[in-house]
Formats: C-alpha cells, structure tokens, sequence
C-alpha cells in the first residue's frame, strides 16, 4: 500500500495546534463558511432591520440566514442553516469576525448603490428621467443678516433631493455677498493666501479655496477685499451634492460605524444647480400630495 502523508503549513498549525482545536475547527468552520456565504452574496433587499423585541438585523438568502443581535454593543450572532440553528455570543471572536465582515459587504453595497445613483443623476443631466428617479423636493431661501457695525450678509441658499432607487441625493447652492464693516480685522488663513494686485479700488485681494480651487469644481474661489479704511467685501460661490442611503444609515447606526464619504466630488458646480432647476420644475407643489 502506497501512503501520501499529509502536509501541514505553518500557519495552520500555529491557529489550530492539536487535533481538539482542529475538531472544533472542522465542525465551527464549516458553520462561518456558510455564514460568510450568506453575507456575501446579499443584496440590500435582504438587510432586513428589527427593532422589537431587541434591534437586530438578518442577512437572508436561500439556504438561511443570519442574524446579529445588538443591545449596547453585539449581543449575539444567530446562524440558521437548513433547519439548523447555531448561536453565538456576541463577545465571541466568531461572532465579531461575523459582524467585520457584514461591515464591509454593507461598505460595498454602499458604494454600489452611490456609483448606480451617480449614474442616473448623469442621466438627467443628459436630458432624459430613468425609471429609478422616484421623486424630488426643494427649497429656496434669501439669507439677509444686517449687523450694527454696517456690515451685512445676503444672497440665494437653494437646497433639495431628489430620491432614486438606490438612494437620496441632496443638493445645495449658496451664492452669497458679505460686507464685515468697518471693525473687520483679517482672518489669519492657514495656509497663507497668496497676494493678487486688485488695480481701482486701492487695494488688494485675499484670496483663498476651500477646494484648492480647481476651476468648475464644487466650491468656487471666494475673495476677500481689503481696503483703507479697513473694511471687507467678498463672495461665496459653493454647490455641492451628497448621497445618502436611509436602510443602509439605520444599519450603520446599529452597528456604530462611521459612514463613508458620501460627496459626489466629480460633480460641477453647473451640474448641481441645473439637478436643482430640474428638482424644482419637478417637485410637488403647494396643495399636491
């Protein structure tokens, strides 16, 4: 009888060292594949959030599914396999293991839904509404604050959504004139601005952007005049946009994690003003459910 030995690399035997541990392995393992299976191939529509009698959420597919339970922190990880039930406390590294693993499919649900999002918006942009965009709001207001030392702040806010799909877009536009009166002392900017000549009125400007100043990107260069006697004059021109998700916030939430950088930053200042006209020409208005 010819005999192959088996082999055994290095890292498996310093994570399972005797024949015990490799048992349990063998009889747990086969239970987190399944788990791991479950988790990974889920959509969003198989989140499903409870709140009664304790907050959890379940990770549903074919096979089972999977729970984790939360009171100030991970409770517990229920595991439901063709008919068969497998708990796990929450202070459990299996468990933890679990819900570090759910974190970061739930991060790539997100930005899935954020590039298909992204993706209709351009489609408006183009001309055209896809079936994904639900609906939209908006709003406008004309900020005018007076202060004793004849300085003032005035212009335009607009701000709106419009719901899609895969999520909310929420837009804002601000074009702003300021005056900081005669008691105005310069703001120490960090880093430096650069020194423009500003020829005709005796002075110079100030200039600085909060975005580098890259042409038509969200946020405009805003300037700042200062004139003798010392007083400042300067615009604001920003728009930006943002996603949002509300099943996948209420999921972060629960499981206390921050969420992702939601900005669209490759979004023009035109762009975002013109998704505002549209939400605006599309809106429900006064009266309308």
């Amino acid at each position: 009888m010819h005999h192959t030995p088996t082999t055994e690399t290095k890292l498996e035997t310093l994570s399972y060292p005797n024949a015990a541990m490799r048992l349990i392995e063998a009889v747990v393992g086969s239970t987190r594949r399944d788990a791991l299976t479950i988790i990974r191939g889920a959509s969003l529509d198989d989140w499903r959030i409870r709140t009664e009698p304790t907050q959890s959420f379940t990770i549903t597919a074919r096979d089972g599914e999977v729970t984790f339970q939360f009171a100030q922190e991970l409770e517990a990880v229920h595991i439901s396999l063709k008919g068969e039930a497998t708990h796990i406390a929450g202070s459990c590294e299996m468990a933890q293991r679990l819900l570090r693993y759910a974190i970061r499919a739930l991060d790539s649900t997100e930005g899935r839904m954020k590039r298909e999002c992204f993706k209709a918006i351009k489609t408006i942009l183009q001309g055209t509404t896809p079936s994904s965009i639900l609906c939209s709001k908006h709003e406008s207001r004309y900020w005018d604050s007076r202060q004793e030392n004849g300085g003032y702040n005035r212009g335009p806010i607009e701000s709106g959504e419009i719901q899609t799909s895969y999520g909310v877009v929420s837009l804002r536009s601000e074009m702003r004139e300021y005056y900081l009166g005669h008691d105005f002392v310069p703001p120490v900017f960090s880093p430096p601005p650069r020194l423009y000549p500003y020829e005709g009125l005796g002075g110079s400007i100030l200039g600085h952007s909060s975005s580098g100043g890259y042409g038509d990107g969200p946020y405009s260069m805003y300037a700042r005049q200062i004139l003798s006697p010392p007083f400042a004059y300067g615009e604001v021109d920003e728009a930006t946009a943002s996603f949002t998700h509300p099943h996948i916030n209420k999921l972060r939430q629960m499981t206390k994690t921050p969420e992702s950088n939601s900005e669209f930053t490759n979004l023009k200042r035109t762009e975002v003003r013109a998704l505002l006209a549209w939400a605006k020409r599309n809106a429900p208005q006064d009266g309308q459910a």
